[in-house]
């Protein structure tokens, strides 16, 4: 049940964040804007990420030690989609960039 639980959580995000990356598109025009949003909006939310894990006892004063880990192991695998998902969109649109040439 863990390992279905954590697909669908996974698959959730990686369509959450291509849609966001879509949307984000409409307010930057500019060449690389998939690439800075995945580096920016995964910079940010690292730094956010190791204060809140580092004080995870003030922050989340109920959740135990394996639920921790559970949300770092999640949390790593979102933020390799972070990176990788507006990767595929920047090679996707330089692609239809180039054939339009």
């Amino acid at each position: 049940m863990f390992l279905i639980s954590t697909l669908l959580l996974l698959a959730g995000t990686g369509l959450l964040l291509w849609g966001i990356t879509y949307v984000y598109l409409f307010f930057d025009k500019s060449t690389h804007a998939p690439l800075k949003f995945g580096i920016v909006g995964t910079a940010i939310g690292l730094a956010l990420d190791t204060f809140t894990l580092a004080n995870y006892h003030f922050i989340f004063p109920k959740l135990d030690d394996s639920q921790v880990i559970a949300f770092t192991a999640w949390m790593s695998f979102a933020y390799a989609l972070y990176l990788l998902i507006p990767f595929m969109i920047n090679l996707q649109r330089t692609k239809m960039i180039d054939s339009s040439l």
